[in-house]
């Protein structure tokens, strides 16, 4: 039991993207979707969404 090899890979990218934006290392959701090799803005932000129950624009504005 555990996680597939793909359900690891996501928890590992969905840890390293909420890391980065913790850390304040976000310019724009738009160059961090290409930096992490997602296709666009909308695929990071679903993807993140389905991680967090939040959108990545409003996980930003609580951190502050």
């Amino acid at each position: 039991v555990g996680l597939s090899p793909k359900q690891l890979s996501q928890v590992l990218r969905f840890r390293h993207l909420k890391q980065q934006m913790e850390q304040g290392r976000t310019d724009s959701l738009l160059g961090m979707a290409a930096d992490l090799g997602f296709t666009d803005h909308a695929h990071l932000t679903n993807f993140f969404k389905e991680f967090a129950d939040v959108a990545p624009t409003w996980f930003e504005k609580q951190k502050r």
